[in-house]
C-alpha cells in the first residue's frame, strides 16, 4: 500500500462506510475527477490514484481554509460511466485528501451551472429554538443559499419557507455548508433540501421553470 494511503486509512478506520465496496471506486483508478467545493461553488481538478482502500481519496492541489466535514460534490468519469457523489473531506496528507461518501450518484447539492443567484426572495428559518428573517442568496432544484448573523452547524435540520414570486414554499433542509464571509459581515449557509410536500414540490419546481 502506498504510505500516503496508509497514514490516512489508519487515521480515518472508522470513518469508512459500506457503501465505498458497492461503489468499486478501484475502476476510477487513473482517472480525472471534477470537484465542486459547496462553500463557494469553485471547481477544482483532481485525479484519481490507484489502491483506493475504503474511502474516495483524490490528489489535488491544495484548497485552502477547509473545515472537517465540509462537503463537495464530486464526479468521477471512466470509459464505461460517469458516477456523481456528495462527499465530506475528513483529511489529508499532502496533495492527498481524504473524503467520506455520503450519497451517490447524483450528487447531493446541484453544481454551480443548476444554481440561480437572487434577489427577489426571502425565506424565514426556523428549528431547534431559532426563528429568523434571512436573506436569500441563490436557489436550486435541490437546496438554496442563505445569508445570515449566526453559524449552523453541519447536518442541522430547520424549517424553511420560502416566499417566492410564485408563492410560498415551504420543506426541511439540513445544513450543507456554514461559512463566514467577511466581505458579507455574515455567514453563508447552504442548505440541502430533505423532505418536502407535494404542493410545495410542484411549486419549487414550477418556480425553478421560471427561475431558469
Amino acid at each position: 500500500m502506498n504510505p500516503a494511503n496508509e497514514r490516512i486509512n489508519q487515521t480515518h478506520e472508522s470513518m469508512r462506510p459500506a457503501e465505498v465496496a458497492a461503489l468499486n471506486l478501484e475502476q476510477f483508478a487513473n482517472t480525472r475527477a471534477r470537484v465542486i467545493r459547496l462553500a463557494d461553488s469553485s471547481q477544482h481538478a483532481a485525479w484519481v490514484p490507484p489502491g483506493l482502500s475504503g474511502m474516495l481519496q483524490l490528489a489535488m492541489t491544495p484548497i485552502m481554509d477547509l473545515e472537517k466535514g465540509e462537503r463537495f460534490s464530486v464526479q468521477l468519469t471512466n470509459a464505461r460511466q460517469t458516477v456523481g457523489l456528495s462527499v465530506a473531506w475528513i483529511g489529508q496528507h499532502g496533495n492527498r485528501y481524504a473524503f467520506r461518501i455520503l450519497e451517490s450518484d447524483p450528487p447531493a447539492e446541484p453544481t454551480e451551472q443548476m444554481r440561480r443567484r437572487e434577489t427577489d426572495v426571502t425565506a424565514v428559518i426556523s428549528g431547534g429554538g431559532t426563528e429568523a428573517s434571512v436573506t436569500v442568496l441563490d436557489v436550486a432544484p435541490g437546496g438554496i443559499g442563505i445569508q445570515a448573523p449566526f453559524k449552523l452547524m453541519l447536518d442541522t435540520t430547520m424549517r424553511i419557507s420560502v416566499r417566492c414570486p410564485i408563492g410560498l414554499v415551504h420543506f426541511d433542509a439540513k445544513v450543507a455548508y456554514s461559512r463566514e464571509d467577511p466581505q458579507l459581515g455574515a455567514y453563508r449557509i447552504g442548505f440541502q433540501i430533505t423532505r418536502i410536500a407535494p404542493n410545495d414540490q410542484r411549486l419549487w419546481d414550477q418556480y425553478m421553470v421560471k427561475a431558469g
